[in-house]
């Protein structure tokens, strides 16, 4: 009995460890570690060139259960393509419009417009809100969308531990950019993103933050320096199955089982 204990122990030891267990000082997202759990819409540079904001707007939406009839984040921002022009916008007001079907920046300069002869009705009409998140004592389930304008490490530590679909923007100059984040490390300031205009398949990056900044991000050439600007979080879909346990909850579990068949087993020998 206690060898078979023993061998399932070290098998959710192995099990933990595929799953990419984090130290005490590493968030992810629930389901996520380095080599799985996060999703990542690239973009082509056919018609979608300035097009970050409805990529990581759609890995939001696909990671968060608000698939809107889609199978896949590339399917969703493939529909953000067909419906708005190659012009730099937001995933604020792409979410909303993927809710909703209203559009607040239409009409606007410089903003990515809508094609006037494509209509849509929104997926989820009724089920969206908007919060701004301003101090780690507020509530981060009572909006489905919520923003942060500026950048706070423990501000995307209280997003991560929401479990929200987190996006940021990035700036060098008057240029922005938006990326996906599945995870942070507090003690080496470390960031782990998506990034649509980073392909060769679904990818996976770490950059380490130094007072607001992106170190060694160069994916656009001439541009350096990026600052983080805005932090975005879109809560889950409740209508949708949970992902797979974070690791340290699946080693709590493991340590409960192995406790329970430890106490069973002592209590044989009574008899």
């Amino acid at each position: 009995m206690r060898k078979r204990l023993l061998t399932l122990f070290c098998a959710l030891l192995l099990l933990l460890g595929s799953a990419g267990f984090s130290g005490a000082t590493q968030y992810w997202l629930p389901g996520v570690n380095q080599n799985s759990g996060w999703v990542d819409a690239d973009k082509t540079s056919s018609g979608d060139s300035l097009m970050c904001w409805a990529a990581s707007a759609s890995n939001l939406l696909a990671w968060t259960g608000w698939w809107g009839g889609m199978t896949t984040a590339d399917q969703i921002f493939d529909h953000y393509i067909d419906y708005f022009s190659n012009a730099p916008g937001n995933p604020r007001y792409a979410v909303e419009w993927w809710f909703t079907g209203v559009y607040t920046p239409q009409g606007f300069s410089g903003w990515s417009q809508l094609d006037s002869s494509n209509i849509h009705a929104g997926f989820y009409q009724g089920q969206y809100s908007f919060g701004t998140y301003a101090s780690s004592n507020d509530s981060l389930s009572n909006n489905t969308f919520y923003a942060a304008y500026q950048w706070s490490s423990d501000w995307l530590i209280d997003f991560i531990r929401a479990n929200l679909g987190i996006s940021i923007r990035i700036e060098s100059g008057n240029v922005g950019h938006f990326l996906t984040v599945w995870g942070w490390d507090a003690d080496m300031n470390k960031i782990w993103v998506t990034d649509s205009d980073v392909r060769g398949g679904d990818l996976i990056q770490s950059y380490s933050v130094t007072n607001g900044q992106l170190q060694g991000y160069n994916v656009f050439s001439g541009y350096s320096d990026w600052s983080i600007t805005n932090i975005y979080g879109l809560n889950r879909n409740p209508d949708w199955s949970q992902p797979i346990p974070e690791p340290s909850t699946m080693l709590l579990l493991a340590f409960g089982l192995i406790a329970v068949a430890w106490r069973v087993r002592a209590g044989r020998r009574n008899y």
